[in-house]
C-alpha cells in the first residue's frame, strides 16, 4: 500500500516534465482516435523532426466525410478546432512525399484554447487580466460541464445495453431447458 502510493507521487511529480513522444509517418495513413464531448476547444500542435517532408492531415468523425484537410508544410504549427458534435473523431497523418524516407513527427493534443488565442482575445477586447481570467474560468467550466454532459450520455446508452443483455441472459437458461425436454421428447 506504502509503496503505491510513493509510486503514484512520483508519478504525479514528473507528469509536469513529460512531453508528447514522436511517431513515424510513411505512405501508410497513421491515424488516432479520439473521443470528444460537443463545443470542446482542440489544438493540435505538432513538430515535424524531418523537415524535408510534407505531411496531409485529415480530420473527421468515425466513417464520415473528412472535417479538415490540411497539407503541413511547417516545421512546427498547430490545429484550432471546436468540436461541434459529440463523438469518435480521427486523425489522420500521411507523408506526400513517396521516397523511402520516413518522417518522425510530434503531435500534442490539447483540450481547451492555448495562450495565442486569450492574448488575440485580451487585445482585441482590450480586457484587464481580471476579466481575462474570469473568460479562462468560464471556458474551463464550460467545457467541465460539456465533458460531464457526454459522459451521462455515454452512461445512459452503457445501461440500455446492459438491460437489453440482461433480459436475454433471462430467457437463455429457459430456452436451453426447453431444448433439452424436447430433445428427451424426442
Amino acid at each position: 500500500m506504502n509503496s503505491c502510493f510513493i509510486s503514484f507521487l512520483v508519478l504525479l511529480c514528473t507528469l509536469p516534465l513529460i512531453e508528447s513522444l514522436y511517431f513515424i509517418v510513411g505512405l501508410e495513413p497513421k491515424c488516432f482516435l479520439f473521443e470528444l464531448p460537443r463545443d470542446t476547444p482542440v489544438v493540435i500542435s505538432y513538430e515535424i523532426l524531418d523537415s524535408e517532408h510534407t505531411i496531409d492531415f485529415k480530420m473527421s468523425r468515425i466513417s464520415k466525410t473528412p472535417i479538415i484537410e490540411k497539407t503541413l508544410n511547417e516545421a512546427v504549427g498547430h490545429i484550432d478546432y471546436t468540436t461541434v458534435n459529440g463523438g469518435v473523431y480521427q486523425y489522420c497523418f500521411k507523408q506526400i512525399q513517396s521516397d523511402d524516407k520516413s518522417t518522425r513527427m510530434k503531435l500534442n493534443l490539447k483540450y481547451g484554447y492555448d495562450a495565442e488565442y486569450y492574448n488575440n482575445l485580451s487585445k482585441e477586447n482590450k480586457y484587464d487580466i481580471v476579466i481575462l481570467e474570469t473568460h479562462k474560468a468560464n471556458d474551463v467550466l464550460s467545457m467541465t460541464i460539456n465533458e460531464a454532459d457526454y459522459q451521462k450520455h455515454k452512461e445512459v446508452e452503457y445501461h440500455t445495453q446492459t438491460e437489453a443483455m440482461n433480459k436475454a441472459v433471462l430467457w437463455w437458461p429457459i430456452f436451453q431447458i426447453g431444448i433439452l425436454v424436447l430433445t428427451g421428447i424426442i
